[in-house]
C-alpha cells in the first residue's frame, strides 16, 4: 500500500500499541536512525510542556515508542541536560548503538556547545533500552555555543553548519573528528550561503546539500547550496533546479535521503506564515525536483522528524502551529522513487500545457 489511485500517493497512519505511546513533542527534538536490534529511530530533547531531556526510541518492528532510561545498573546515572534545537547523529557503522548530541538551547543555560555520547543497549532483565550517557571533552577549539544548526556525519567526522545564538547567526563550517574527538574549523572556498538556522543538511555522494532555513534579515529561505568536502578543500556552490520546480521557501522541514543515495524527500515545514504538508522529491545529481501529489498525508507540520527505513518513509512528531502533534507515526512506500518523480514530471508538463492553452484562449478573446 502507498501508491494510491490516480489522485496521488497515500500515507498510512500506523497503529501503535497502547504501551507504545509517547507524549507529544516538537521544536526541535533531535533525531537519528540506529540499526541496532533492528531498525530504530531515536529522538532526544525538544519541547513538550517545557524543554525536555528525554530520549525515546521508536521500534519499527511493532513495539512503538519506548523511553530510554539511564543505565544505572552499570553505574551510569548521568542524564543529558534538557535542551531543544540540538543535533543528534549516529556513530560508527551498522549496527550502530551510539549517538552524539551537540549544542542546542539548554534549559536555564541558553545556547550551548557541549557534547554528549549515549551508548544504547537493551536492559538484560527487561529488554527495554537503557543508555550510558557520557559528556565528551573534545580537543581543539569548539564552535561557539549555538542552536538551530545542522550536523552531518561524513566518514569519521561530524560536520556542523550554521545555527544561531541570541544575537548572531552563522554560516561557518566545523569538523569534529571521532575517536579521538577533536574540533577544527573548516576554511571554505566559493560563495558561502547566507547565515541561517533551522535548515537541513543532507549528505549526497560525499557532498552536503544545505536547503532552506531561517535568516533574521531575509526571513524564510528557499535557496540550496552544495558543500563539496570530498577533497582536502571545502568548496561551496549554489545548487539550482534545471528540470522541474524548486520547493518553495521553508524552514523547520525535513530532507530525507533515499537509500539509492541520489533522491531526497522534502516534507512540510514553515514558510513564515503557516505550516505545510506538501511532499517534494529531488534528484540531486540531475538537478531535478517536483512536488508529489498525495491523496492521504499527515497534517501540516513543522519541527518534525522523518527517516527512511527499508522502503518506508516515516514522518512523526512536529508542531501544528498551536501545539505539538501526538506521538503518531505516518509511513509512505518509497520503493518506486524513480516512478514517483517521473509521474510528477508528467503531471507538471500536463499542467503547463493546460496553462498555455488557457493563456492562448484568453489572448484570442
Amino acid at each position: 500500500m502507498g501508491e494510491g489511485d490516480a489522485e496521488g500517493l497515500v500515507f498510512v497512519k500506523q497503529k501503535l500499541p497502547s504501551y507504545g505511546q509517547m507524549p507529544p513533542v516538537a521544536f526541535q527534538a533531535s533525531d537519528v536512525q540506529l540499526a541496532s536490534s533492528g531498525p530504530r529511530m531515536v529522538i532526544m530533547g525538544g519541547q513538550r510542556r517545557g524543554i525536555t531531556g528525554e530520549m525515546w526510541i521508536f521500534d519499527t518492528n511493532g513495539d512503538g515508542w519506548m523511553q530510554v532510561q539511564p543505565d544505572t545498573a552499570n553505574g551510569f546515572t548521568a542524564t543529558i541536560p534538557e535542551r531543544t534545537q540540538s543535533t543528534l547523529v549516529a556513530l560508527g557503522v551498522e549496527p550502530q548503538t551510539s549517538t552524539l548530541v551537540f549544542g542546542g538551547y539548554v534549559l536555564n543555560v541558553g545556547e550551548a556547545n557541549d557534547l554528549w555520547r549515549s551508548d544504547i543497549s537493551p536492559d538484560p532483565n527487561t529488554s527495554m533500552p537503557v543508555a550510558a550517557h557520557t559528556k565528551i571533552e573534545a580537543g581543539g577549539t569548539p564552535p561557539c555555543p549555538r542552536y538551530g544548526h545542522s550536523a552531518t556525519i561524513v566518514e569519521q567526522s561530524m560536520i556542523v553548519i550554521g545555527g544561531q545564538n541570541g544575537t548572531d547567526q552563522f554560516s561557518d563550517v566545523w569538523s569534529l573528528s571521532i575517536d579521538p574527538y577533536v574540533w577544527s574549523v573548516i576554511s571554505t572556498e566559493g560563495p558561502a550561503p547566507t547565515p541561517r538556522s533551522q535548515h537541513t543538511a543532507t549528505l549526497v555522494d560525499g557532498q552536503i546539500l544545505v536547503l532552506g532555513g531561517f535568516n533574521r534579515k531575509e526571513r524564510v529561505l528557499g535557496d540550496a547550496h552544495m558543500l563539496d568536502i570530498s577533497n582536502k578543500s571545502a568548496i561551496w556552490r549554489s545548487w539550482e533546479v534545471t528540470t522541474g520546480l524548486m520547493p518553495p521557501p521553508r524552514a523547520q522541514h525535513t530532507a530525507t535521503l533515499h537509500p539509492d543515495g541520489h533522491h531526497i524527500y522534502i516534507f512540510g515545514g514553515y514558510d513564515g506564515e503557516k505550516n505545510h504538508k506538501d511532499l517534494w522529491l529531488m534528484n540531486v545529481p540531475d538537478a531535478a525536483a517536483a512536488e508529489l501529489r498525495c491523496s492521504v498525508k499527515p497534517e501540516a507540520r513543522s519541527r518534525h522528524s522523518s527517516h527512511i527505513i527499508g522502503s518506508q518513509l516515516y514522518v512523526f512528531c512536529g508542531h501544528d502551529g498551536m501545539k505539538p502533534h501526538l506521538s503518531e507515526v505516518w509511513t509512505l512506500e518509497v520503493d518506486d522513487v524513480k516512478g514517483h518523480l517521473a509521474r510528477a514530471f508528467d503531471e507538471l508538463q500536463s499542467n503547463r500545457k493546460v496553462e498555455e492553452e488557457d493563456k492562448k484562449n484568453d489572448d484570442d478573446d
